[in-house]
C-alpha cells in the first residue's frame, strides 16, 4: 500500500513534474497542495496542517527556537538574491545604505526570510545598524506569534493603508519587498532602487562570499 502524504508547496519548474503527475515517487501518493505562501507558512507553523510543506528558512529558525516539532529536509525550492528588492525615495535624501538610518523603511514582515536576508546584507556587508532604523509592517496577520527584541523600533501600517502609496506619498523612505507590488514596476520618478546596478552587486556578494540566498525549506 502506497504512503499518503499532503505536501504543500509552490508551482516551480522544481516541483511542477511531481504536481502534475509526470513523475511519481516510488511507494509514495502524494496529495500536492498549492496554495499562497502565506496560508502554507500560518497553517504548518502553528497547527502542523500538512506532512511536508515549503517553508520559510527564517520562520522555521524561530520555531525551532520556540520548541515547534518540526524537522527540515535541505531542499530549497527558492533562491533569489535579495540587494534588488530594497526601493528608496530619493526625496528622503538617501543615496547609500547608511543613509538609511534614522529613517522609515516598511516590510510585510519583520522574521520574513527575504528581509532577514535584507537587513543581515545591510548590517554586515554595508555597516548600517538596523537599532536605528524605523520599521513599519504592514503584514496584517503575522505568519507567527512571536516578540521581538525590544532594541529595533517597530510600528504597525494600518490595514487600510496601501504600502506602496505610503511610500510614493513620502510616509515611508524605503521599502523591502520579497516580490515586486505591480506598482513598482513603473513606479513615479522619485522612486528606485537603492543599488542602481543591482546585478552587478549581487554577483560581487556572490563571488565575495560563496553564497546564494536561500529562501525556503522543506520542512516535516
Amino acid at each position: 500500500m502506497s504512503l499518503q502524504l499532503t505536501i504543500a508547496c509552490g508551482d516551480y519548474d522544481r516541483t511542477h513534474p511531481l504536481i502534475d503527475g509526470s513523475i511519481k515517487p516510488e511507494g509514495i501518493e502524494l496529495n500536492w497542495l498549492v496554495l499562497p505562501h502565506l496560508e502554507i507558512w500560518t497553517r504548518m507553523l502553528n497547527y502542523y496542517d500538512f506532512d511536508a510543506s515549503e517553508i520559510s528558512l527564517s520562520s522555521y529558525i524561530t520555531s525551532r527556537t520556540l520548541g515547534k516539532p518540526l524537522t527540515a529536509i535541505p531542499v530549497f525550492p527558492a533562491r533569489a538574491f535579495r540587494h534588488s528588492y530594497i526601493f528608496i525615495n530619493t526625496k528622503s535624501g538617501i543615496r547609500e545604505p547608511k543613509d538609511l538610518m534614522g529613517m522609515r523603511v516598511g516590510l510585510g514582515e519583520f522574521q520574513q526570510t527575504a528581509t532577514v536576508w535584507m537587513r543581515g546584507i545591510l548590517q554586515h556587508e554595508y555597516g548600517v545598524k538596523l537599532e536605528e532604523i524605523e520599521w513599519y509592517l504592514w503584514t496584517a496577520r503575522p505568519r507567527m506569534e512571536m516578540e521581538l527584541p525590544k532594541r529595533y523600533k517597530v510600528k504597525h501600517i494600518p490595514p487600510d493603508r496601501k504600502p506602496d502609496q505610503m511610500f510614493f506619498n513620502g510616509e515611508l523612505d524605503a521599502i523591502m519587498v520579497p516580490s515586486l507590488f505591480a506598482a513598482l514596476f513603473n513606479p513615479p520618478s522619485h522612486i528606485r532602487r537603492l543599488f542602481d546596478n543591482s546585478r552587478t552587486v549581487e554577483a560581487e556578494y556572490c563571488q565575495k562570499t560563496g553564497i546564494s540566498p536561500t529562501l525556503q525549506s522543506g520542512a516535516l
